[in-house]
């Protein structure tokens, strides 16, 4: 193989596939200091265009609160100005959701829709905005303006990829399609009082568990032209000639959908077109009658209190449990309730959730079905009794230490719930509480068994006792499977022979305080535990034939374990800890391993170092003050960005606020909120670097390669000679192929990418990807480069 030509472009990429990799920059309104890239709040943009001019393709942009109202972009060689302009695949999100983070467009007094107008938003292919309410846009329309400046109000997407969720549209104003939005996919909006020629609500688009109310059109579909809406409401829409609610116009699909009490001279509700060759209304509710489909009904679909704006549905609903699953896209309804409750879909954008039953210590009138306060049960097994599957049963505040009843010979329960509801209390573990009894036999008395699908949550479970009988387990809650959930609950002072706190179930956002066990997994045993504080828990009563005084063959993510005793594995034993802090855990008396035993780590903060435990670290975690039982992290505790986010499940910490705020997510149970630096605080420590607002970008060592990309690339910051380069091509050729050779290390993933012109676009295609790194020096054979060149390659490294 003869070789002209050959260049090898010595090139750093940071291909972004998940978050973990991915940049975050910041945007706040109140920012005194913005310094591009915006990597943290003290550096933050003070608009959102800013922040996404600074980004990549998969790149996430948080936004915190505030009314966005100034500047714009214009795109595509059109006039129309657009106040945010997302012309890149980045995430742009909202912290604290659209009540109080709001894009404002502008409409020109007196027209609307004159030169001076503002769009809210524009998104390009794969953009992503989440959380926002979009209001006041406008577009253009004067009658020489082209139509891509008249259309799509509050948004306008440029494909059905651009994605809008858990936003509100409101008040915008189109002058020919899509007042509210034009194409793109929303998830989980509110599209209210917009309008346009047609498609007051939406035009072209694809809508998900969406709420389309009040909007208007001079011509036709009021709520939404053409485009496909599955598991909608549509409801108080108008349109001047036909569909009120929607114009099918020959393509347009109605899936799971309520239309219902919209207007317009002809076809009120909805319009499918002369001959809708591929349109079609599917398990819909609507008037009239609809047989181009199956599954459509015409009852009123009986709405809480439409009046005032309650578009959920009564239980007597004819919508309940009456759609169809294999139009179901999502697992939130527009509330984020479960899709899906008894089996079916509901028609409409919001799941029945069942009937609610009320427990109050005080009720002096209890009466079946305890369907009100004025009629509450006193004690909690007496709604679980009443309730079916699906309903809530919601509890004040109140010590709960009366009831039970017996399952299997388990002993008995405080509380038992054998169906699949969900059990509330309504202000939280700190004032309701479910008091079992510690005693000998058949007098002990735990505090609640769980089944399978059942929700508890907002308890304090305390002096629970496991029982008698085949399942002595799990003094403060017993649960029958993985899908038994606990959130938000505190556990503590419950004995048992395994799991001294719960036995099974998955646990989110709980703390595990002083319980015990006999046998193992003083906290929790063959538990799942996300977001959870497991401190001063103990295992083996005293002796060194326990395990687990923490947690014993459990899963655990970001949780804090500490304090906790046993013979073995004092804070963990048997199970996988992922983003965790192990630390000062200890043994009994003739035991062994204070923090884990046998247990498989991943990204953790504990004492000794593991072996095959990635991205582990020893150094102590740095909390507030542990004496005081206060274990947030100091502002220079290594485990500020120091997990892995390919772990993380949920999208806050046990406190409620924000679970990544940095580049990388916390290790520990509580996200640190005000990081000035993206990047992992154990690596800064370990080379000596200040943890600064410009630490991130400085280049130390010279080698062209600042901090941030060190940190990804896992080089040494302080020595020009550690860096991510690609080495010059051998002297011999090699007859299958050209050998592509970089500079590597032997714990990063490596993709490889190439391309013969750098004019052309995309200038690069990727041609390995998962390429193992060896210590030293990684090498590939291109097969594909034969002939003469040139050939140019860059490799980077993946999650």
């Amino acid at each position: 193989m003869k070789i002209h030509q050959i260049a090898l472009a010595a090139t750093l990429l940071m291909l972004l596939a998940d978050a973990s990799r991915a940049a975050v920059l910041y945007v706040s309104l109140n920012s005194t200091n913005p310094v591009s890239p915006y990597a943290n709040w003290n550096t933050a943009a003070t608009n959102i265009q800013d922040a996404i001019d600074a980004s990549t393709n998969g790149d996430l942009i948080l936004v915190t609160n505030g009314i966005y109202q100034t500047g714009g972009r214009t795109v595509n060689g059109y006039a129309l100005t657009n106040r945010v302009a997302i012309t890149n695949a980045v995430t742009v999100q909202s912290v604290n959701g659209p009540a109080v983070t709001i894009i404002q467009g502008h409409q020109v007094p007196g027209t609307i829709t004159g030169d001076g107008a503002v769009r809210c938003v524009y998104l390009a292919s794969s953009a992503v905005l989440s959380g926002f309410t979009l209001t006041n846009g406008a577009t253009r329309g004067a009658a020489g303006d082209p139509k891509g400046e008249q259309v799509g109000g509050g948004a306008c997407c440029s494909t059905a990829s651009s994605v809008i969720s858990n936003c509100v549209l409101i008040g915008n104003v189109a002058y020919f399609w899509g007042g509210g939005a034009i194409y793109g996919s929303l998830n989980q909006c509110v599209i209210g009082n917009n309008s346009a020629g047609s498609g007051g609500g939406t035009y072209l688009s694809k809508l998900y568990n969406c709420a389309v109310v009040g909007n208007t059109a001079s011509s036709s579909g009021g709520g939404a032209t053409r485009g496909t809406l599955s598991d909608c409401t549509v409801v108080g829409n108008s349109a001047a000639t036909y569909g009120g609610g929607f114009d099918g116009d020959n393509d347009g699909v109605l899936n799971n959908c309520i239309v219902y009490f919209n207007a317009a001279p002809t076809n009120g509700n909805y319009f499918r077109g002369s001959f809708n060759p591929n349109g079609s209304i599917n398990y819909c509710c609507t008037v009239p009658y609809s047989a181009n489909g199956p599954g459509n009904i015409i009852n009123n679909p009986a709405f809480v209190n439409p009046a005032a704006g309650d578009y959920h549905l009564q239980s007597n609903s004819s919508c309940v449990n009456a759609g169809n699953n294999a139009y179901v896209t999502s697992t939130a309804d527009l509330d984020g309730n479960a899709r899906i409750v008894n089996g079916t879909v509901d028609i409409g954008a919001y799941e029945s959730q069942g009937n609610i039953r009320y427990v109050s210590l005080s009720s002096t009138h209890p009466l079946v079905p305890y369907s009100d306060w004025s009629i509450a049960a006193t004690n909690i097994q007496d709604a679980i009794d009443a309730a079916a599957a699906g309903d809530t049963v919601l509890v004040t505040n109140g010590i709960y230490a009366t009831g039970g009843r017996k399952w299997f010979d388990s002993g008995t329960n405080q509380v038992t719930v054998t169906n699949s509801i969900i059990l509330q209390s309504v202000n939280g573990p700190s004032v309701t509480l479910i008091q079992g009894r510690q005693a000998s036999g058949t007098n002990a008395v735990r505090c609640v068994l769980l089944g399978a699908n059942a929700v508890l949550t907002g308890f304090t479970l305390t002096n629970g006792e496991g029982g008698i009988g085949n399942y002595p387990d799990g003094g403060g809650v017993y649960c029958y499977a993985s899908s038994s959930i606990v959130s938000n609950c505190m556990l503590a002072g419950n004995l048992a022979r395994l799991g001294g706190g719960v036995f099974r179930g998955t646990l989110v956002n709980c703390s595990l305080k002083q319980n015990s066990a006999t046998d193992s997994g003083g906290g929790a045993y063959n538990a799942v535990l996300i977001n959870c504080l497991v401190i001063s828990n103990s295992a083996g009563g005293g002796s060194s034939a326990g395990s687990g005084g923490g947690t014993a063959y459990s899963s655990l993510v970001n949780c804090t374990l500490t304090g906790n005793s046993a013979g073995r594995g004092g804070g963990a034993a048997f199970g996988t800890a992922n983003n965790c802090i192990l630390y000062y855990n200890n043994f009994t008396a003739g035991g062994s391993a204070p923090n884990y035993v046998s247990a498989t780590l991943n990204f953790c903060c504990t004492m000794p170092l593991p072996t095959g435990s990635p991205g582990t670290i020893t150094n102590a975690p740095a909390f507030i003050n542990a004496a005081a039982s206060d274990y947030h992290l100091q502002s220079n505790s290594p485990c500020i960005n120091s997990g892995n986010n390919a772990f993380v499940s949920t999208a806050t910490d046990l406190d409620g606020n924000p679970r990544i705020q940095g580049g990388a997510v916390d290790i520990g149970a509580y996200e640190y909120q005000t990081p000035v630096s993206s990047i992992s605080y154990a690596w800064l420590q370990q080379y000596g670097l200040p943890i600064a607002t410009n630490t991130d970008a400085a280049d130390p060592d010279g080698d062209g390669m600042n901090n941030w990309q060190e940190w990804i690339a896992g080089t040494n910051p302080t020595n020009d000679l550690s860096l991510l380069e690609m080495m010059p091509p051998a002297p011999t050729n090699n007859p299958s192929g050209l050998v592509v050779s970089w500079q590597s290390v032997s714990n990063r993933t490596y993709f490889l990418q190439s391309s013969t012109s750098l004019g052309t676009q995309p200038t690069f295609s990727t041609i390995q990807s998962s390429i193992v790194g060896q210590a030293g020096t990684t090498s590939y054979t291109d097969t594909n480069a034969v002939g003469n060149g040139p050939y140019f390659y860059r490799a980077g490294v993946q999650p």
